[in-house]
């Protein structure tokens, strides 16, 4: 009986890991037929042509051009050990998003070995280009880089409809790309063997476990069977095998943990790394500048010191020729006062004379204003002649016998009588400026519509000089204008900026076009542009432009959480094992190497 009970416990055990590995074998195939689907389409894209790498069904590419895209694109697949670029035109999307087409295009396709592939996508009616980059070329060509070959490259011929050179253009552009990041032995025989090395310890790790178990499981089942003739007590067999998968179970969870932590950690520092990276490369830059900067003001200043040296070198020489011309001076004075020893009494006496000459003219003029009266007319008349006595030698003044008070009284009312002609001139124009300014912006209440009225009457005050506006006829209703004329001048400014800014805001969404994680800054600036504008600014800014940049934020972000959800699925497909969908599924599927897409790349509108 004991043994009867023990073989069906046995068979119990039996037909358990019988079911446990059906089971096991069932998830697998559920989750590669899952995986399958992920990478699966029911977009209905166009099959590869037979020249496979340039599928011109929009009818852009000349014979020459397609025959020079297919030639580079095969010496890039021979070079490089299966990278696979292929070129596609349409001339409608068919209502999808060239995001969506791109992915099952490329994912029918089968392009690149080992997901090393890209395809350029291109739509003339939609007027819209995409970079796709397989799953395994996101390591090397990210994003932002597929973005940035558009826009260096190719976006400006695109946008000049010059499409054939603009797409030539951008394939030479992304092989230049790909030669320049892409070890020519990154799918080397070394690398499948440290693959298939890994794969077999792998294996071999596992078949390790399982005859531990299996012996375990042995040496259970026979300790048991001693046990149960020994005694006729015992455990059943069910608890040895929770006793044995549990725990080992309990230890594939705690590696699965593992693992995920550390591949976070890992990506947590490459994005350290590179963030580093950057800001080294900022810093060296800005060393480089300021060292440069250094070496200019050094330069600088060693000219400067040179043309200081010249020229004290030249004042030096200059002082030396003096003092040899003063020697030779004085040498000369001594021997002419032993010649003519009166020669200094003569000298004084005919300089004296010099001055007294000048006094005379002096004289000769002031006497000539003083026959005048004061009046507007002789202002310039007494003011010559003060001129000529101010003008004159302190010497030549002491022999001057005309009186320069009477003179100077002369001039000052005549200045007076001209100042009182001014004025009256000055208080003439201040009120034809101010009749004239009443005709144009009397009652005119200031706003952005006004501005231009109220600014022509302020011209007209503005015109008048500072001698003139001290005799304008009303200031209580000049400074009512200029109250007005300020809030309309404010409102026109507020105006001006909520339109520029605008203008500057649509301009980013219109060059976005489809949005993704790419242009998550861009759309970010618009949004901050819009913020930094006052609350009166903002009455004149378009709420519609500003609602399209957050929408359109908002679907870069999801894009981005999106794109983000698929790198990690890819990290834990790698990790696992999991393949995903390979192979293109189309007649010339077999021209492709089997890669596949998450969905990277970049896309612009032109």
């Amino acid at each position: 009986m004991k043994h009867l009970i023990k073989k069906r416990y046995a068979s119990l055990l039996i037909v358990v890991l019988l079911l446990f590995g059906i089971i096991t074998a069932l998830t697998g195939c559920m989750n590669e037929d899952s995986t399958n689907d992920v990478y699966q389409s029911d977009i209905k894209v166009k099959d590869a042509t037979p020249e496979f790498y340039v599928n011109d069904y929009g009818n852009i590419l000349s014979s020459e051009q397609r025959t020079e895209l297919v030639k580079r694109a095969k010496a890039l697949n021979e070079d490089y050990n299966g990278i696979q670029l292929v070129i596609t035109t349409l001339e409608s999307l068919d209502g999808y998003s060239i995001e969506e087409y791109a992915t099952a295009m490329y994912n029918k396709f089968g392009i690149g070995t080992k997901d090393m592939g890209a395809l350029i996508l291109f739509s003339s009616g939609d007027r819209q280009v995409r970079v796709e980059v397989g799953r395994g070329m996101e390591e090397y060509m990210t994003d932002a880089d597929a973005g940035a070959l558009i826009d260096e490259y190719a976006i400006d011929y695109f946008k000049n409809d010059q499409f054939a050179d603009g797409i030539v253009v951008l394939q030479k552009a992304v092989v230049t790309f790909i030669k320049n990041e892409v070890p020519v032995e990154w799918n080397s025989a070394l690398g499948d063997e440290q693959t298939s090395k890994n794969t077999s310890d792998v294996a071999q790790s596992i078949d390790e476990s399982a005859n531990i178990v299996q012996a375990v499981d042995n040496s259970d089942v026979k300790n048991s069977s001693i046990a149960d003739e020994q005694s006729d007590s015992g455990l059943p067999m069910l608890f040895w095998m929770f006793v044995i998968v549990v725990p080992y179970g309990i230890a594939l969870g705690l590696l699965y943990s593992s693992v995920k932590k550390y591949k976070a950690l890992r990506r947590k520092n490459e994005e350290m790394v590179n963030e580093n990276s950057v800001q080294i490369k900022h810093y060296k830059y800005t060393i480089d500048e300021m060292e440069q900067d250094a070496w200019d003001i050094k330069a600088e200043y060693q000219k400067k010191y040179n043309d200081y040296e010249k020229k004290l070198k030249n004042c030096q020489r200059e002082k030396d020729e003096l003092k040899k011309l003063i020697e030779k001076m004085q040498e000369t004075h001594a021997r002419a006062i032993v010649l003519h020893p009166r020669l200094e009494d003569e000298i004084i006496e005919m300089i004296e004379n010099e001055h007294k000459a000048e006094a005379k003219k002096v004289d000769d003029a002031i006497q000539s204003a003083l026959t005048n009266k004061a009046s507007k007319e002789n202002v310039d008349v007494f003011g010559n002649a003060l001129a000529k006595y101010n003008s004159a030698s302190m010497e030549a003044k002491g022999y001057v016998r005309s009186d320069i008070k009477v003179l100077n009284q002369l001039y000052e009312q005549s200045s007076t009588l001209q100042k009182s002609e001014k004025e009256k001139a000055d208080r003439n124009a201040a009120k034809v400026a101010y009749d004239e300014m009443r005709k144009i912006a009397d009652g005119v209440k200031g706003n952005k519509s006004t501005y231009e009225t109220l600014a022509k009457a302020n011209n007209l005050y503005v015109r008048l000089s500072g001698a003139q506006k001290r005799f304008f006829p009303d200031s209580r209703w000049l400074r009512e204008f200029q109250r007005e004329f300020e809030i309309s001048q404010e409102d026109h400014s507020n105006y001006e900026k909520a339109k520029k800014t605008e203008k500057a805001v649509k301009g980013i969404t219109d060059y976005i076009g489809t949005p993704d994680e790419n242009d998550i800054n861009k759309l970010k600036q618009a949004i901050r542009m819009y913020d930094s504008l006052s609350s009166s600014e903002r009455n004149y800014f378009d709420r519609n432009v500003y609602e399209t940049a957050r929408r359109m934020l908002a679907e870069a972000e999801e894009d981005q959480r999106e794109r983000e959800r698929r790198r990690k699925r890819r990290d834990d497909d790698d990790y696992f094992g999991g393949g995903g969908y390979h192979g293109g599924s189309s007649s010339f599927g077999s021209f492709g190497g089997g890669g596949i897409s998450n969905g990277g790349g970049a896309s612009r509108g032109f």
